[in-house]
């Protein structure tokens, strides 16, 4: 048995003879001493007349204790499993307890921990006995391969996957459905082994379920269930309770049938979703619905499971291998239709990446088989024709075996022939190294200066040579096209079902079919009728017959936060249900269940109906809740307010007109047959690799998002046309140009004048090129400057402040070179920078001497870092934000500072503008800004009102009412980060220093004392870790003390996790 598991409690090991009794002595030393002490000593008298020496509780779990013991009889170690005492004199909790045995039992396989033995001891407990596994479990496994530490790799971590998949298809062949499969219940032994674990909760099909394994509404859960070592809520870990009382842990691996109650369809399908969820788990870093970096409690999650499928693995890690993906994607298919029909399915898949052979999820045909052949042989990237050349020798060298030996010698010998005369259409391929190779130079050709104009002219012309070609490239490919087999409508139709893109699609039909069903609604005289059962597609026999239970159904169907549509009408339906059962419950709760009532009728566009129900909600709730009633009933009135406005109907008629267009181009692309049939091999040869070079040079040269273009390209940044146009005026433009000089002019003699500016003390430098001088800040003095490179300078207010739109650009403030006291210190009120709240590692205090230098006076906000790379990598971006995320309402911008970066995505964008995140002094100083405190605005907490935007009150009732801590005297009106700027900034003019999101800095994490670089403070050590500062909107004030350090690693990424870019002065 393994030796740590979901809702275990973990034990040390204890060698002495009366081990076990001490150890229920050390659990427990208050008031449950006499009973465990007992129950010990009858487990450990009964357990040595059976030939067992216990050496220790490994665990504790919901439903047994796991004991180390010794069989004499054997001489081996082994894993005793025992009943707790509370529950062993309950017939059901017995008889599931053995049922896990028996099950266990009937399962030889090596991936399987055998049982040994099962009795009952003289009191009747029940226990058994199983092998003892030394190992680690596959969430530790999943760290050390996303970490490539202690030898393992994402390669090594899928052959454990693959082991997994074999011991469960061996399971499922012998009719048994595990149903509760997560990392925590797969050990890899030491010596490479894997077992498949705790099957506590698994059915043996055409057998009565011992479970009911429907989920309890939370609200309802028992004493029962909450005294069996529930986690606490706020975490991930929180409890998920089925209504027979089994505490199931996290439920990022449930399947959504599970999730959504649909117990008639849980089967071999089900595992294989929940062995697809773990492999997400390795490929993304996180696991599914839980970003990586946050605490998300067990519900929460629940509810984005229902909801739809987790955030796409292309959008988490873009380098991900495709195959893998698709074998990922094709496991959590959220219809279990769509899923592999078997274990051995998905083993074959995994197999086959390995061994570098065709993955039937990814693309299916001959030519895929023989493309995987030139990969595992020679490589398919030829460095010139010949290479190509010999390559397609090879190809025709195999596939004349493959036919000789399926007696088709004479097609293969014309194969060769074909190829042989063809050398004109085989040089053709060498286009697509000249594809990879402009690729490869555009990446080295940054920062854009006029220094690489020519370079950048040279590439253009070598580009245009490719594009000129691309009209014969298509002709030859239509040519060929004609000359396709046509596909059968099965064939057709299976092709569509496995279509990675089908679930997107449909999700935005459901979409589509909601908004203009609403506006059906809301634009009809006709009174509207509740849905039918039918319409509902409600089926009565197999609901929950509790109001709890059907409120659990409904409420993800028309939660105003969900991102999946198209199941109102089924949602209303339960939501009438539940009322009608809701009768016998004390007011509260009752008045929850008609809250959701009202949510429901809104999501079905009959607002008058829902305030009615919302009202008499608040009726019910009684004096005690009636506040928080209250409040929902103002957020309906509030949100029924928006729905009608002309701006959202405006929103709702442009989303449905994009909707209308995104379905369109999905079917187009689902329509579109990745790989043609071919009645000669040689076609489909030369078609699959002209269509790749077409859709290449389409892509390269697409005038929005292409290489060769004035556009954008998510993979590369700038195209080149736009970096060309950049490097030949931004000397103009910044520098030399006459208003560009005049501003310098003006700029560095304000700098260099002590009494004009003494904050620089007549500091002498020249005009830097890409800087165009702003004016001085009038509330700090210090000079500031726009990043043309980035976007539009801004204009001052009447009120001396700037004026940000999207549009703007990064604004640099010029900060001085000074000497400054870094760290803080908790024992000395009358020291340097005191804290009462400052860490060890946040001391000693220590003089810093920097160098003046550039910093933004902003986080780097989402429309900037979408100018540069083409893409928005934001968690919250608008579309997926909690509701009433603002207080004043505010509409969503690009304003708000990018998330979700890491420090390698950082670090790789800013070098390609000649930037760099802050040092971790030079951040300090910054934040600091000539202060001593622990905050830039005071010593106090209570300072930070109206300068930071951290986890606060108004966060707290508004959508993040899982926050372990916040700021009860602080209303920042935020319930996410704010829009950059919006809060008051320090004395050096800086603002959200404090709050919004944390900003990465550029060194190593640390300790103090080691060498730093002269001049920016870097630190000259190494190490994995690097820094992130500053506090965000989800976090105490004590994370956003001017001192405080959190450590991260290079490619963590955070929704509440962005950057402040700086800039080195030039002399």
């Amino acid at each position: 048995m393994n030796e740590g598991a979901d809702n275990q409690e973990p034990f040390p090991d204890l060698d002495a003879a009366g081990a076990l009794r001490a150890a229920f002595r050390t659990r427990d030393s208050s008031s449950g001493n006499a009973q465990r002490a007992s129950t010990a000593a009858r487990v450990e008298a009964h357990a040595e007349r059976q030939g067992y020496e216990l050496q220790g509780e490994i665990a504790r779990g919901g439903m047994g204790i796991i004991v180390r013991a010794f069989d004499r009889a054997l001489t081996r170690a082994v894993a005793l499993k025992m009943l707790r005492e509370e529950l062993a004199h309950e017939p059901r909790f017995v008889h599931r307890f053995l049922e896990e045995a028996r099950v266990t039992a009937r399962l030889d396989h090596p991936g399987i921990v055998p049982v040994h033995e099962a009795g009952r001891d003289p009191s009747g407990r029940a226990y058994f006995a199983m092998r003892l596994v030394h190992g680690r479990d596959l969430r530790r496994i999943v760290e050390l391969a996303n970490a490539n530490e202690e030898g393992w790799s994402r390669t090594r971590a899928l052959s454990v996957f693959l082991k997994v998949c074999e011991a469960m298809a061996y399971a499922h062949d012998k009719g048994v459905l595990h149903r509760d499969l997560k990392p925590s219940n797969v050990m890899v032994g030491e010596f490479g082994e894997v077992y498949v674990m705790d099957w506590g909760l698994a059915r043996v099909v055409g057998h009565a379920d011992a479970h009911d394994l429907r989920l309890r509404d939370q609200s309802g859960a028992t004493g029962e269930s909450r005294a069996r070592g529930a986690a606490e809520p706020g975490n991930v870990e929180s409890p998920i309770v089925t209504m027979d009382g089994e505490v199931l842990g996290t439920p990022c691996y449930m399947s959504p049938e599970q999730a959504q109650g649909r117990m008639a369809e849980l089967g071999a399908r089900s595992d294989v979703y929940s062995v697809g969820a773990m492999l997400y788990h390795l490929l993304a870093g996180e696991m599914p619905y839980v970003p990586a970096g946050t605490s998300v409690d067990g519900r929460t999650v629940l509810t984005r499971l229902v909801q739809g499928p987790p955030r796409p693995l292309h959008e988490l890690r873009a380098n991900l291998p495709a195959e893998l993906m698709a074998i990922c994607e094709r496991a959590m298919a959220r219809d279990p239709r769509d899923r592999y029909p078997g274990m051995l399915d998905m083993a074959d898949d995994l197999r086959a990446f390995l061994e570098r052979r065709v993955v039937r999820a990814y693309e299916t045909g001959a030519w895929a088989e023989a493309k995987k052949w030139v990969r595992r042989n020679n490589g398919l990237a030829a460095s010139s024709a010949a290479a190509v050349l010999a390559l397609l020798s090879g190809l025709v060298a195999s596939l004349f075996l493959r036919a000789q030996s399926d007696r088709n010698a004479k097609l293969a010998l014309d194969n060769a022939e074909v190829a042989q005369k063809n050398e004109a259409d085989v040089l053709r391929l060498s286009a697509l190294q000249k594809l990879d190779d402009l690729g490869a130079d555009a990446d080295r050709l940054w920062p854009a200066q006029q220094e690489l104009v020519p370079a950048y002219t040279d590439w253009l012309a070598r580009a245009q040579e490719l594009v000129d070609e691309l009209p014969g490239h298509e002709a030859k490919l239509a040519e060929l096209r004609a000359r396709c087999v046509p596909w059968t409508a099965e064939q057709e139709g299976a092709r569509r079902a496995q279509h990675p893109r089908l679930g997107e699609l449909k999700k935005a039909q459901r979409e589509l079919a909601y908004l203009k069903r609403m506006q059906t609604v809301l634009t009809s005289v006709e009174a509207v009728q509740d849905p039918s059962r039918e319409e509902a597609g409600g089926d009565v026999a197999g609901l929950p017959r509790t109001a709890a239970g059907l409120d659990a159904l409904a409420r993800p169907l028309i939660d105003p936060r969900r991102t999946d549509h198209g199941e109102e009408a089924k949602g209303l339906f339960l939501a009438r249900r539940a009322v009608e059962f809701a009768g016998p419950l004390v007011p509260h709760e009752r008045a929850s269940i008609r809250d959701t009532l009202a949510w429901a009728l809104f999501a079905n566009g009959r607002f008058d109906e829902a305030m009615a129900e919302e009202e008499r909600a608040l009726e019910e709730a009684g004096a005690e809740r009636a506040r928080e009633f209250q409040r929902s009933l103002e957020q309906l009135q509030a949100s029924i307010e928006e729905q009608i406005s002309p701006e959202n109907l405006e929103d709702e008629e442009q989303r449905v007109a994009e909707l209308d267009a995104r379905v369109a181009e999905l079917e187009a692309e689902i329509a579109k047959r990745p790989e043609l049939a071919f009645a000669d091999m040689q076609d489909r040869w030369w078609y699959n690799q002209l269509e790749k070079l077409v859709d290449g040079s389409e892509a390269f040269s697409d005038p929005e998002t292409g290489l060769f273009s004035s556009g954008v390209s998510p993979g590369h940044g700038w195209g080149v046309r736009k970096r060309l146009e950049f490097a030949r005026t931004i000397v103009e433009r910044s520098v030399s140009g006459p208003e560009a000089a005049a501003r310098w002019s003006r700029a560095l003699a304000s700098i260099r004048d002590k009494s004009e500016c003494p904050l620089y003390d007549g500091l002498a430098f020249l005009p830097q090129l890409g800087l165009l001088p702003i004016g001085r800040d009038p509330a700090s003095g210090a000079w500031e400057f726009a990043h043309l490179q980035t976007g539009e300078p801004p204009q001052r207010g009447a009120d001396g402040k700037l004026v940000l739109r999207e549009e703007t650009g990064l604004v640099f403030v010029l900060l001085p070179g000074d000497t400054f006291q870094m760290g803080a210190q908790r024992n000395d009120p009358n020291g340097p920078n005191f804290d009462p709240h400052a860490l060890d590692h946040e001391g000693p205090v220590h003089e810093v001497t920097l160098a003046p230098f550039f910093l933004s006076k902003y986080e780097m906000t989402q429309a900037q870092w979408l100018r540069l790379t083409g893409k928005n990598p934001s968690v919250h971006d608008g579309t997926r934000n909690v509701e009433f995320w603002s207080k004043i309402h505010r509409v969503w911008s690009g304003l708000h500072p990018v998330e979700q970066v890491s420090w390698e995505d950082c670090n790789a964008e800013l070098t390609r503008l000649r930037l760099a995140m802050p040092t971790e002094a030079q951040w300090e100083y910054a934040c600091r800004a000539e202060t001593s405190g622990p905050f830039s605005s005071g010593d106090a907490m209570e300072s930070l009102q109206d300068v930071a935007n951290l986890a606060d009150s108004y966060g707290r009732f508004h959508g993040f009412d899982t926050w372990s801590t916040w700021e009860t005297w602080l209303d920042d009106g935020e319930t996410l980060h704010g829009e950059v700027g919006s809060y008051r900034a320090n004395a050096f003019g800086l603002h959200d220093v404090h709050g919004n999101v944390f900003e990465w800095c550029k060194d190593p994490y640390g300790v103090y004392g080691k060498r730093v670089r002269p001049g920016d403070g870097e630190s000259l050590g190494s190490g994995l870790n690097v820094v992130l500062r500053g506090g965000s909107f989800a976090s105490p004030a004590v994370y956003a003390r001017s001192a405080f350090r959190f450590v991260g690693v290079h490619d963590y990424a955070n929704d509440n996790l962005g950057l402040r870019p700086a800039r080195s002065l030039s002399p």
